[in-house]
């Protein structure tokens, strides 16, 4: 038993890469299992029990993860706390059901360790263990524990969804057995029935079917089918069959549910395809028949079948690919997929696409899944260009589908190619933690792979990395100066040989974790992932790095973007991003850098050539604002008790109407631009909101609430002959009339959720423009009358998002022009159209921010707890000449 222990202590640590080259002695002990050495250790070091590793481990983490039953007791005996953790907020527990280490499970729930403590993802051990390594025993033990087997992770997914996309059928069915619930939203339902027909989850299946559609001509049919030829379950595949699929179309990829079925030797299957009229020399994208397909994953019985029954056996036909990219065109003002059927294919991507500096290599870390295995394989694979053309995807010369390399970076002369790997280093024998390692371009070819600098490899790291043209080294990792979750770390090159890393700090590293660095080749900029959007910080001429800023919606997405990485000529920006449901190379023009860069000091202005009215709390209760250029405290208009809010400037920039509850109901007011001369404009039993000033000044919208809904009046600018322009059982709201006055845009519930409307003056010919299942809410004219800026808003990992969109007056050209996690709301033009101002949370607090018309260059106008927002610009001369 010791001597398996031994041999096992490498292989068995799943979590556990990031302990530093030479551990502590307790450490050394523990991992050799010698609980003699450790009694003698704790009784010479007490507080030896609580040492950390570089991943933040204590020895009772360590014995834990590789299930070391005796040491866990020698180690709680000597008083190991049960619930410290380590760097990932993880428990001894987390690691034992993440490992599979059931013994170690039973021993640390009997001396009490707490069942439902969550780690940074909020796992439990009962999620991590249906996530990870765990299969059903150690499950069962868990669940038979009193685990809440309904519990959730900050994504949403529950170990039941986990272990299904993990295909781990017993589990599965034993969280069946146990109550799992069966998702309610139909997304969610979707995604679990891909994954039961996927992995041959009939117990599953059985249980969903009853929500599959019928699927003669469906998208989902495509995908459904695919998956479970591929999960090689008869039953599903003739259930899906029975529902319409078709087993000869294929999906955007060029595979056919029989490519699938042969992919992972699902030889039944694919004998069913057949008998239903599959095509047996369909081709994919990239040229290859089923046949070909089951001879390169070496799947002989389906090969065999697919020979017997007639199949061409010929070697795959690739397509002609010339040019530079590929020959792909480059994208233009969003982003686009990458290398479609080539790259991005029926794989998910660990590293985006990254071409050699002279344009005729490509390399990419592909996620390769095989029948029966928990995680799947890596490895490098290439393209390169021959006489001009591309040659067909294969594995690099130093590579392959082991899954230990991973996220390639060339050097600036293309001669040395560095990647990541957890091959085992020179002398030993196991795979280690994730370092960084290089070949060299010889006249044979890539050279034999060696490790980089010990200085730099002792370090916890992960995943991407980069360098600059002098070769200094960023990275990702975690070590005892980290925020809290992954930093960013920099090597500098030195005399040859690197220095010891140093953590970035703020503002580049943050508790909310970055990684995945791009440093620009002259040091000028750094392009990191961080809430999983790509953002940008800025080195100036003292070597200072910006606050970041999130780059706007040309690259991000609701989904997840990772990895950038910019092409040796500058021109462009790889990266992975997982919007289309898998992680795939998408490319975007590298201009959005510069657009993101904070403009200079000088032309930091409150609102450019205008001032800008606000309301905010910051003085105990809402009050109207101005904010001069130039200056940086704004000035109190209002100065009452009660609550003061919504401030719209007239045209002339001399008079600011607002809400006020001063009298005892919402009404409405106009001042001076300084705050004088204070006049109630109405009188209403109803609570009033909304104003606005017609373009001319002569009058002025607002909403009346009349509680069940709400409607669109218009008054003159004094008050005088209010009338209604909306009559709708709904919430109509926020109106805004183009500068020419024809029409008034507005936002309305009356279909189901809001949407942006117009109408004429009078209140006729109302039109909708937009129809999403979000909220369209807050329009605005741009001054010259083309275009209409709006809100978007929408419910995504239990909170609600947001993002500016701009359309053209009549809905079309519908286009996002900040980011999604920024939560900006409530755009308004300046008069010249050259910025928009928007209240927004993309520092953690709504505040007013500049922006450019184009969604770049956002500039913070305000820095308060409080709230501050419903912003608008006034004519900085006028705004002088009124106030103060």
């Amino acid at each position: 038993m010791r001597a398996w222990r031994t041999i096992s202590i490498v292989t068995a640590l799943f979590f556990l890469t990031m302990t530093a080259a030479r551990p502590q002695e307790i450490f050394d002990a523990v991992r050799a299992g010698d609980a003699a050495a450790v009694r003698a250790l704790l009784e010479q070091s007490p507080e030896a029990l609580t040492a950390r590793d570089g991943g933040g481990n204590t020895p009772l983490h360590i014995a834990a993860a590789t299930g070391d039953v005796e040491l866990i007791l020698v180690l709680i005996e000597k008083g190991a706390p049960l619930e410290l953790q380590n760097a990932r907020i993880k428990t001894p527990l987390h690691l034992a059901a993440m490992n599979d280490r059931t013994e170690a499970v039973v021993a640390l729930l009997r001396k009490g360790a707490a069942i439902e403590a969550r780690d940074d993802y909020q796992r439990t051990a009962l999620i991590l263990c249906a996530r990870e390594r765990g299969q059903a025993a150690t499950g069962r033990v868990i669940i038979e524990a009193g685990a809440d087997v309904n519990a959730v992770d900050k994504f949403g997914s529950s170990a039941l969804g986990l272990a299904a996309w993990r295909g781990k059928q017993e589990f599965v069915d034993l969280l069946l057995g146990h109550g799992a619930r069966l998702p309610e939203a139909p997304a969610e339902r979707r995604q679990l029935i891909a994954e039961a027909a996927s992995h041959g989850l009939t117990r599953l299946f059985q249980r969903l079917a009853g929500w599959i559609p019928e699927l003669k001509d469906a998208a989902d049919g495509v995908v459904l089918l695919n998956s479970a030829a591929s999960g090689g379950s008869a039953e599903i595949v003739s259930a899906l069959l029975a529902k319409g699929c078709d087993p000869a179309r294929a999906d955007r990829f060029g595979w056919t549910p029989l490519h699938y079925a042969a992919r992972d030797g699902r030889t039944e299957a694919a004998r069913m395809l057949i008998q239903r009229g599959a095509p047996l020399d369909a081709r994919t994208l990239m040229g290859q028949t089923a046949y070909n397909v089951a001879r390169e994953r070496e799947m002989a019985a389906t090969a065999a079948l697919l020979a017997e029954r007639g199949a061409d056996t010929a070697a795959i036909r690739f397509p002609v690919l010339e040019g530079d990219f590929l020959g792909q065109p480059p994208p233009k003002d969003q982003a686009e997929l990458f290398g479609l059927g080539m790259i991005s294919s029926i794989w998910g991507l660990h590293s985006t696409a990254v071409f050699s500096p002279d344009g005729n290599e490509v390399y990419w870390a592909p996620m390769m899944a095989f029948p029966g295995e928990i995680y799947s394989r890596g490895g490098l694979q290439m393209m390169k260009r021959v006489d001009g053309r591309w040659t067909a995807p294969a594995w690099a010369s130093f590579s392959g589908p082991r899954g230990e390399d991973d996220v390639p970076f060339f050097s600036a002369d293309g001669r040395r190619l560095y990647f990541i790997s957890q091959r085992p280093l020179p002398g030993e024998s196991q795979p280690g933690s994730e370092k960084i390692w290089f070949t060299d371009r010889t006249a044979a070819g890539w050279s034999d792979p060696q490790p980089l600098d010990p200085a730099v490899n002792a370090h916890p790291m992960h995943w991407q990395f980069s360098l600059d043209s002098a070769g200094n080294l960023y990275f990702a990792g975690q070590g005892t100066d980290s925020h809290g979750l992954d930093d960013i770390y920099l090597a500098r090159f030195s005399g040859g040989a690197y220095e010891p890393p140093v953590n970035l700090g703020a503002p580049v590293n943050s508790a909310a974790g970055e990684n995945s660095p791009f440093i620009a080749p002259d040091g000028s900029y750094l392009l990191f992932s961080r809430q999983y959007d790509i953002w940008a910080s800025f080195r100036d001429a003292a070597g200072t790095w910006s606050e970041p800023v999130r780059l706007g919606p040309e690259i991000n997405s609701p989904s997840i973007e990772l990895c950038p990485m910019v092409t040796a000529d500058g021109k462009y920006i790889f990266f992975l991003s997982q919007r289309d449901g898998a992680s795939h190379s998408y490319w975007v023009r590298a201009d959005i850098i510069e657009k993101a860069r904070p403009r200079p000091p000088a032309a930091e202005a409150a609102g450019g050539d205008y001032a800008v009215t606000f309301y905010s709390g910051r003085d105990g209760n809402k009050e109207v604002y101005i904010l001069h250029p130039g200056q940086k405290e704004p000035v109190n208009l209002t100065r009452h008790p009660a609550q003061d809010l919504c401030p719209a400037p007239s045209p002339d920039g001399r008079r600011i109407a607002f809400l006020s509850d001063r009298d005892g109901n919402m009404e409405i007011y106009s001042m001076a631009v300084d705050g004088s001369d204070v006049r109630r404009l109405t009188t209403s039993p109803d609570k009033l909101g909304n104003p606005e000033f017609t373009p001319d000044g002569d009058s002025i919208l607002f909403v009346r609430d009349f509680g069940e809904r709400t409607e669109i009046w218009i008054m003159a600018a004094d008050g005088a002959n209010p009338r209604r322009l909306t009559n709708n059982a709904a919430r109509d709201e926020r109106p805004f009339m183009s500068p020419d006055g024809s029409k008034i845009v507005f936002m309305s519930n009356r279909d189901g959720n809001y949407e942006i409307y117009t109408m004429a003056p009078d209140g006729s010919g109302q039109t909708r423009l937009t129809n999403t299942p979000e909220w369209e809410i807050f329009p605005a004219w741009s001054p010259d009358g083309r275009q209409i800026a709006y809100s978007q808003k929408f419910r995504a990992g239990g909170r609600m998002e947001g993002m500016i969109r701009v359309m053209n007056t009549d809905g079309s050209n519908d286009r996002a022009i900040t980011a999604v996690a920024t939560r900006d709301e409530n755009a308004v033009w300046s008069p010249d159209g050259r910025f928009i101002l928007v209240q927004s949370v993309r520092d953690g607090n709504f505040e007013v921010y500049r922006i450019d018309a184009d969604g770049g260059h956002p500039v913070r106008l305000t820095d308060n707890p409080a709230w501050d927002g419903w912003a608008a610009f006034v004519p900085v001369q006028k705004a002088r000449q009124e106030s103060h």
